[in-house]
């Protein structure tokens, strides 16, 4: 892809094994299997919240930054710095924190990644830029200050915030979204296995 983040798989050996047995294969509907099944893993990986590892609960302030309406328990709006329907978004955030799924605010990103055949090689990625600062993570950093105007204004689990800057980010936990280059192989050599099997099972039926 060629944005954000990929993972390319060469079917060249397998193909090449099988023609030495006098086995034909059609190499692209090999290649679309083992896409789809990484499709299928990265759907799953994103369900479970992490299938290698397990991700990182999401933060409270990150929940209280979220759109209105686009993750559940963020329908109140902001009205100002407190008051009692800013005490009760806030205890809404706590009680609801453990439900909510790290990633899964409108489904863009998990719904992103696309498979592609080039060549002799499948390649599974996105093109969405930030895929690849939840893949590996971001360490701390700052100081941040507005780029427009003179105060910073966002939403935090305490309620709304306006400084003219922010000293310290905590960065962003890494979250792995597609597999280890280990997995990715393992995932692909049982793809081809199946593949292989299939194959020989109706020559043996003629």
């Amino acid at each position: 892809m060629s944005v954000g983040l990929d993972i390319e798989m060469d079917v060249r050996k397998a193909v090449e094994r099988l023609s030495t047995v006098g086995k034909s294969i059609n190499q692209d509907a090999l290649l679309s299997g083992i896409g789809k099944r990484f499709l299928t893993w990265i759907n799953l990986n994103f369900r479970q919240g992490g299938i290698e590892e397990k991700w990182r609960p999401i933060s409270l302030n990150t929940i209280a930054a979220r759109r209105a309406g686009k993750g559940p328990g963020m329908n109140m709006k902001m009205r100002g710095a407190g008051g009692q329907m800013m005490n009760r978004r806030v205890v809404g955030i706590h009680a609801m924190s453990a439900n909510i799924q790290p990633l899964r605010d409108t489904g863009r990103l998990a719904n992103s990644f696309i498979d592609k055949i080039e060549g002799n090689a499948v390649v599974i990625g996105t093109d969405i830029p930030y895929a690849k600062f939840h893949e590996k993570g971001v360490p701390p950093f700052g100081p941040i200050v507005p780029k427009r105007g003179k105060v910073l204004a966002f939403m935090s689990a305490s309620g709304p915030v306006f400084v003219t800057r922010v000293e310290h980010h905590p960065g962003i936990p890494q979250r792995r979204l597609i597999p280890t280059q280990g997995l990715a192989e393992k995932l692909a050599l049982e793809t081809v296995k199946a593949f292989i099997d299939k194959i020989i099972e109706k020559t043996k039926g003629r």
